[in-house]
């Protein structure tokens, strides 16, 4: 049995009509060819679709369960032509984009609103990452990605787009205040535990600067190291844009105020589609 889907469309185009003059117009076929596509579907199935005993003709039971059971396939079919159609636009699909969860990311959401307006029919996968940026980008499982100045990507096409503080900081509560001034001492911060996000692909070469002299407790997430210093935990530098804890306090006096830049990276040598480079030049020319 060799069932087509434009023989199914042509019994739901009689269905909507009403007539298979009407449907035939609507199909922009002749009024025999939607009989004959009809007839043989009926030969196919071996039971009556339509009853043409009356003026207009009207599915049969069977042919109205017919017709029901082939929505899903008609909805289907319909989706396939719009992801053809797609396809041949310059318009993507899918695209996927990466920011590391040191680096402000409100301006990135705002594009992205923008381009899901612009472009409703890409599906836009976003990744939150820890030191990752570049890799993601290297294996090809990104197409975008926004993060920190951790080496220099020879090989990409990248641009700056900001820099933050990385402040260092403790509870207010912490032990370690409670000690003399003379005594609050990097020296003496290291015998407490050092909250570090840890690279979000485990990728042990990829670090911050971190020394190994000290007790160091890994996280996932900059919520989750935030979390963790205001309790009291340990002590960690945190970007500036996210400061706002009150229960954190910034240790001036031991802080060198390292400032960190962050960039735009992507492939050189890949054609990019019409919502990458949408997004690309919203964020490079804000």
């Amino acid at each position: 049995m060799n069932i087509t889907v434009d023989q199914i469309l042509c019994l739901k185009a009689v269905y909507d009509e009403g007539s298979l003059t009407k449907a035939a117009d609507k199909m922009n076929r002749a009024k025999s060819a939607i009989n004959y596509s009809l007839n043989k579907l009926e030969e196919q199935l071996d039971f009556k679709l339509l009853d043409k005993s009356e003026y207009r003709p009207k599915l049969t039971l069977k042919g109205e369960e017919f017709l029901l059971k082939s929505r899903s396939l008609l909805k289907e079919h319909k989706a396939l032509l719009d992801d053809i159609e797609h396809i041949n636009s310059e318009v993507e699909m899918r695209l996927s984009l990466s920011i590391s969860y040191n680096c402000e990311s409100d301006n990135l959401y705002s594009v992205i609103k923008k381009a899901m307006a612009k472009y409703p029919s890409t599906e836009i996968k976003l990744h939150k990452e820890v030191l990752s940026g570049l890799k993601l980008l290297k294996d090809e499982s990104v197409d975008i990605a926004i993060f920190e100045d951790i080496g220099e990507p020879v090989d990409y096409e990248a641009a700056k787009l900001g820099a933050f503080h990385f402040y260092l900081c403790i509870a207010k509560n912490h032990p370690f205040l409670e000690l003399a001034k003379k005594e609050q001492t990097m020296g003496n911060l290291k015998k407490y535990p050092h909250i570090v996000m840890s690279s979000s692909i485990n990728d042990s070469q990829l670090s911050r600067a971190i020394s190994d002299d000290e007790i160091k407790w890994y996280v996932s997430d900059i919520h989750s190291k935030i979390d963790m210093i205001s309790k009291g935990l340990g002590w960690g530098r945190i970007p500036s844009h996210f400061l706002g804890n009150k229960k954190i306090i910034h240790l001036k006096n031991l802080d060198d105020l390292r400032k960190i830049d962050y960039f735009i990276c992507r492939q050189k040598d890949k054609i990019h589609g019409e919502v990458s480079q949408f997004i690309w030049e919203s964020l490079t020319n804000s």
